[in-house]
């Protein structure tokens, strides 16, 4: 049956042809050697999920609890800077340096960890220059800004972290050590799991000039 078969083009060619084909059309294995693979392959999802993509050529979709669409859609909150959840109970504010800007963004926590992402700012300068650079006075004002809930309710953006760049990271030991009256802190991310998000201010201070870790 299959060396009787032929190849038909089910769409014009360019002259590069894709198929779409399953082992079921191979010459080199039966269709009884195909069930047998099948049969132990289905006692678990992973070993069914194999033969699904290697054997017939197809993907594979994980079962499970799934949240269908237009209920997720219908739990959207329509929000703004000017106008917060009632939820909001606390603002933060991290900020990444890069060569030549500072990348901010706001987050609103609430309760059980509930999080709304406020606003993300790119502020154009260099970094290197913070207090004289248009950056610099721009992340100031930021830090006094003031928050409206609804219902009415003011809220301060606190606390603040900064990832300490390895560009200038001298640079925002000193901006951070001004400000830490208004918890601004350094930071620098580390990989991997089981890490302390925040350690203790004894764990590691630093010279003078510097935030503690």
């Amino acid at each position: 049956m299959i060396l009787a078969g032929e190849w038909r083009a089910s769409k014009p060619s360019r002259g590069i042809a894709g198929f779409h084909i399953s082992e079921l059309y191979s010459p080199w294995a039966t269709w009884a050697e195909i069930a047998i693979l099948f049969l132990q392959a289905k006692r678990l999802p992973e070993t069914l999920q194999t033969w699904r993509n290697s054997s017939l050529g197809e993907t594979w979709e994980d079962q499970g609890e799934t949240v269908a669409p237009e209920g997720l859609l219908a739990r959207r909150e329509s929000y703004s800077a000017a106008h917060l959840p009632a939820g909001v109970k606390l603002i933060t504010l991290g900020t990444d340096v890069q060569d030549d800007r500072l990348e901010s963004t706001l987050w609103g926590w609430g309760a059980d960890e509930e999080a709304w992402r406020i606003e993300h700012l790119v502020m154009n300068g260099d970094p290197g220059q913070l207090g004289r650079a248009q950056c610099g006075p721009t992340m100031d004002a930021l830090l006094k800004r003031k928050f409206a809930t609804t219902p009415a309710r003011r809220s301060a953006l606190r606390p603040v972290a900064w990832t300490r760049a390895g560009i200038s990271p001298n640079m925002v030991y000193r901006y951070c050590a001004a400000r830490k009256a208004r918890a601004v802190w350094a930071i620098k991310g580390a990989g991997g799991q089981g890490r302390l998000v925040w350690r203790s201010a004894r764990a590691g201070a630093r010279k003078s000039g510097s935030m503690s870790g």
